[in-house]
C-alpha cells in the first residue's frame, strides 16, 4: 500500500498530473476491494436463490409426473370387474374396508371371484 508520503510512486505522480491536482495523496484500494466483495456476495446470493428455485421446480415437475402416472394406472382398472365384486361378493369389499389388509384367505377369495368373472365374460 502507498503511504501519504509516496512522492516517488509513479502511479501517484501520474494521477496527480492527469488530475492536475498536485496536492492529492495516493489512494488506497480499500473501497474497491470492499465493493468487489460486496458485489460477489450479492451475486452469490442471487445465484443461490436461482439454483434453489430451479431445484424446487424440478421437484414439482417430478411430483406432477408421478401423479399423472398414478392416475393413468388407476384409470386402467376394470369397472365391470369392480361392479361384479360389489354385486356378487360384497363381503370382499367390506372385509377390505374393515381390516385394511389383504390376508392370504382374502387374496384367494379375490382370485376365485376374478376367475369366475373371466369365465362368465367369455
Amino acid at each position: 500500500m502507498h503511504s501519504k508520503e509516496a512522492d516517488g510512486c509513479r502511479l501517484c505522480r501520474y494521477r496527480r498530473v492527469q488530475e492536475k491536482r498536485p496536492d492529492r495523496d495516493c489512494l488506497n484500494g480499500e473501497v474497491t476491494v470492499y465493493l468487489t466483495l460486496t458485489f460477489v456476495l450479492f451475486v452469490s446470493l442471487i445465484l443461490a436463490l436461482v439454483e434453489s428455485a430451479s431445484v424446487q421446480m424440478a421437484k414439482n415437475y417430478r411430483r406432477a409426473d408421478m401423479n399423472r402416472a398414478l392416475e393413468c394406472v388407476f384409470a386402467e382398472y376394470q369397472k365391470d370387474l369392480l361392479e361384479y365384486f360389489d354385486n356378487v361378493y360384497p363381503e370382499i369389499g367390506k372385509e377390505i374396508e374393515t381390516t385394511k389388509q389383504l390376508s392370504d384367505e382374502l387374496v384367494e377369495k379375490i382370485i376365485k371371484a376374478a376367475e369366475e368373472f373371466r369365465d362368465k365374460s367369455r
